[in-house]
């Protein structure tokens, strides 16, 4: 049994993204799914693609936006899809992702983990409100977007999505990528 490559997996999500952006677009004449130039077409869209590192979950939402306006001409559409991811924030082309080397708070991922100064070893402790007389849990560890250029991105994606996270420019008193807070057992 033969595993499937990172390239073949991507290949088959933006291949299956593929068939029903050109359903959808029938009357543009594009290759029929395992007809003559369905491989050629399918392997220079993924290209397009994996070359700026878009997920399919991307691609799948800048296909919805482009049935609202659509190109007029077939040659069009992968251009119009390209442009489309760029201008939402994903990575322009051209523009590499820093090295791992190139953060020292993140070690190059984009996502830095950052500590309470009354950190112990413990993710989270439970902790007594006393305003509404109730326990709640208390994250003493945290992982979030960093303050480097790929972290931005990250935030940005983030918010975007209306996914909450720690702001790490916005971080509160009390807070270090330090595991010690500045303190040494």
């Amino acid at each position: 049994m033969s595993e499937e490559s990172g390239d073949d997996r991507y290949g088959k999500k933006v291949e299956r993204l593929l068939i029903s952006y050109f359903q959808y677009f029938d009357q543009c004449s594009w290759p029929k799914v395992d007809g003559e130039g369905w491989d050629e077409i399918v392997k220079d869209w993924c290209s397009a693609f994996g070359e700026h590192r878009y997920s399919p979950r991307r691609i799948e939402t800048a296909m919805s936006k482009i049935k609202r306006s659509p190109p007029q001409w077939k040659q069009d559409h992968l251009p119009a899809l390209l442009r489309l991811l760029a201008e939402d924030g994903s990575p322009v082309p051209g523009d590499p992702l820093p090295q791992l080397e190139d953060c020292p708070r993140c070690g190059g991922n984009g996502w830095a983990t950052v500590y309470r100064s009354d950190y112990r070893g413990e993710e989270s402790i439970v902790v007594n409100d006393p305003i509404n007389n109730k326990s709640r849990r208390v994250y003493l560890r945290i992982t979030a977007p960093c303050v480097c250029k790929l972290g931005r991105r990250a935030y940005a994606s983030c918010m975007a999505k209306g996914v909450k996270t720690v702001d790490l420019e916005a971080l509160p008193r009390g807070w270090s990528s330090d595991e010690y807070g500045g303190r040494r057992a």
